[in-house]
């Protein structure tokens, strides 16, 4: 059996593997670790803003249109969008339409996007 394990294509099988488990070997050992590293899982209470004074402003080329929608926010926003639909069984909603952040939110719509008629509901994602 010896005799067999001495073929030089034998010995040269074990040398390549011998390489290549030692490569390997080495690349792992040179992986370090920190420790600021992390990893976790949590809930927080999603409460929602209160918003008040609601108001509106027309195209002044074409008040059939809003041009804005303006309100307060109980709790400075960093991001604010809107949108509005026009009711009924299956609204159809506008795009999304961005906002200032803070408390105090103006929201312009392009013109003539959005007819004051079709306009039932105003619909505000906002996140702090």
């Amino acid at each position: 059996m010896i005799k067999s394990m001495k073929s030089p294509r034998r010995l040269a099988a074990v040398a390549v593997f011998a390489i290549v488990a030692m490569s390997a070997f080495g690349f792992a050992a040179t992986n370090t670790f920190t420790g600021d590293n992390l990893a976790g899982d949590s809930s927080d209470d999603i409460s929602g803003f209160t918003i008040s004074g609601i108001g509106y402003g027309l195209q002044n080329s074409n008040p059939a249109y809003l041009d804005e929608v303006h309100f307060t926010l109980n709790v400075a926003a960093s991001e604010v969008h809107v949108r509005f639909s026009n009711g009924g069984g299956t609204p159809t909603y506008t795009a999304w339409y961005d906002c200032n952040s803070g408390t105090s939110i103006t929201c312009d719509i392009d013109d003539d996007e959005v007819a004051v008629a079709n306009a039932w509901t105003l619909e505000v994602s906002a996140v702090s």
